[in-house]
């Protein structure tokens, strides 16, 4: 009786402790770095596995969706109605700035540089609109009316 006391006396301090999981709370590092993009602005918990990155995102009732996307080529992501889509692939990593992203939504990068946006204008509503790097060559774009201008 006194060796199972004695035993169950010196467990119990190594058994709270694997009940308590203290392993467990750690954060586990992501497999690899998150991409760029305005994905990062409208969605949550992103982690990139086996190829893919994951994230739950705001659809346009302000409910998130879990979703994923195959990374590839892309360098770059956007958040679509709660779905992943690629903003930027290949290696023309193209990235807009500017004051549009706070009055502009579902923004994508095409291959060759043109920055395409849904924009809000005066009256609330919105339309889509499109600016080349030939248009604007320091890809920082704004939000006049609706309409996509560059801003330097």
């Amino acid at each position: 009786m006194r060796v199972t006391g004695l035993v169950g006396v010196l467990a119990a301090p190594l058994l709270l402790a694997a009940c308590m999981g203290y392993e467990n709370d750690r954060p586990t590092p992501l497999p690899g770095p998150l991409p760029g993009g305005s994905w990062q602005q409208s969605c949550r918990d992103g982690q990139v596995r086996n190829g893919y990155l994951r994230a739950q995102c705001m659809t346009s009732n302000n409910a998130y969706r879990q979703t994923m996307a195959r990374i590839g080529t892309c360098r770059a992501f956007g958040n679509r109605n709660g779905t992943l889509f690629c903003e930027t692939s290949g290696s023309g990593n193209y990235r807009w700035r500017g004051s549009y992203e706070t009055s502009c939504r579902d923004s994508s990068t095409s291959s060759n540089g043109t920055l395409t946006a849904m924009c809000q204008n005066a009256s609330g509503g919105w339309q889509r609109s499109a600016l080349s790097p030939r248009q604007c060559p320091s890809y920082r774009a704004g939000n006049r009316n609706g309409r996509l201008f560059c801003e330097g």
